[in-house]
C-alpha cells in the first residue's frame, strides 16, 4: 500500500504538472495568435484604406518579422502611390496651364495677325473702289499680307498637329523638326538615326513618338549645354526604340520636370517604358520603347 500511495502521489504530481504546462502553453499560444490576429487587423485595415485611395497610412512595427517585412513594403507601396498621385495631379495641373496659355496665345496671334491683316484688306479692297486708285500696287499688298496669313495659319495648325506627320510619314517628320532645331542652333550637332521599317508605324503611336523627340530636343536645346545630341528611332523586338542622348552637363538624377513626367506619362500609358541615366557633366541619355502597333 505504501509503494501504491507512493505512486499514485507521483502520478498525481505528473499529472497537474502536465496540466500547468499545458495550461502554460495555451495561453502562450493564445497570446501569440491574438498577437497575430491585430497584426493582420492592421495590415488590412491599411490595405482597406489604401484601396479607397488614401495613400498616407502608415502600419507600426511590428515584432513578429514577417509581419514586419510585410509593413514596410506596404509602407513603400503606399509612399509610392501617393508620390505618383501627386506628381499625377501637378501634371494635369501644369497640363491645364499649357493649355490655357497657348489658348491665350492663339487668341491673341489670330487678334494680331488675323484681325489687323483682313482689315487691311478689306480697307484696301475699299479703296480699289474709288477712282484713280492704283489697283495694281493695292493687289500686290494683298497678295503679301495673304501671304503673310498663309504663314500664320500653317505655324498654329503645325502647332496643333504637324501637318507632315500625316502628309509625308514620321521619318520626313523627324527630319523636319531636327533641320529646324538646327537651323537656329549652330553650335549644336544633332545626329539623326531613323529606322525606315517604322513607317508602317500607327499614327496614333507615331504622334506619341514625335512629341517625346519633340520634348527631348527641347530639354537638350534648352537645359544641356551640349554641342552634340544623338537620336536614335529603331524598330527592336517589334517595340519602336527612342533613344535620345547628349554630351551637355547633366543634371541631378533625382530632379523630374514636367517634360520627363509628361513623356514617363506618354510612355506608360500606351504600355511602354520610360528610363533616364544622367550623370554632373557626362550629359543625359533617355531611352523610351514603346508598343509597336501596325498601321495597315
Amino acid at each position: 500500500m505504501d509503494e501504491i500511495n507512493e505512486a499514485w502521489g507521483e502520478t498525481k504530481i505528473f499529472f497537474w504538472t502536465i496540466m500547468f504546462m499545458s495550461a502554460i502553453i495555451f495561453l502562450t499560444i493564445n497570446l501569440v495568435f491574438n498577437s497575430m490576429l491585430r497584426s493582420v487587423n492592421s495590415i488590412l485595415n491599411v490595405l482597406r484604406k489604401v484601396e479607397g485611395g488614401y495613400f498616407d497610412q502608415v502600419l507600426p512595427h511590428f515584432k513578429i518579422s514577417e509581419f514586419n517585412a510585410i509593413a514596410i513594403r506596404i509602407n513603400n507601396m503606399s509612399n509610392a502611390l501617393n508620390i505618383a498621385r501627386k506628381n499625377n495631379q501637378a501634371l494635369a495641373l501644369r497640363t491645364m496651364q499649357i493649355l490655357e496659355t497657348e489658348k491665350k496665345e492663339m487668341s491673341r496671334e489670330l487678334h494680331d495677325e488675323m484681325g489687323q491683316s483682313l482689315t487691311a484688306i478689306k480697307a484696301m479692297a475699299v479703296t480699289c473702289q474709288q477712282t484713280n486708285s492704283d489697283v495694281n500696287a493695292i493687289t500686290s499688298s494683298i497678295i503679301n499680307i495673304c501671304d503673310h496669313l498663309s504663314v500664320v495659319v500653317r505655324s498654329m495648325m503645325k502647332t496643333l498637329h504637324p501637318l507632315s506627320l500625316s502628309e509625308l510619314g514620321l521619318g520626313a517628320s523627324l527630319s523636319e523638326l531636327v533641320r529646324e532645331w538646327q537651323r537656329f542652333n549652330d553650335t549644336l550637332h544633332f545626329d539623326l538615326n531613323y529606322d525606315d521599317g517604322l513607317e508602317s508605324l500607327n499614327s496614333e503611336i507615331a504622334i506619341h513618338v514625335y512629341r517625346i523627340v519633340q520634348e527631348c530636343l527641347t530639354n537638350v536645346v534648352k537645359h544641356a549645354n551640349a554641342s552634340k545630341v544623338n537620336i536614335m528611332v529603331i524598330k527592336l523586338n517589334n517595340k519602336v526604340k527612342i533613344s535620345i542622348s547628349d554630351n551637355g552637363q547633366g543634371k541631378e538624377s533625382n530632379s523630374t520636370g514636367f517634360g520627363l513626367l509628361g513623356m514617363r506619362e506618354r510612355a506608360e500609358n500606351l504600355g511602354g517604358t520610360f528610363m533616364l541615366e544622367t550623370e554632373k557633366n557626362s550629359g543625359v541619355s533617355v531611352v523610351v520603347q514603346l508598343p509597336f502597333w501596325d498601321d495597315k
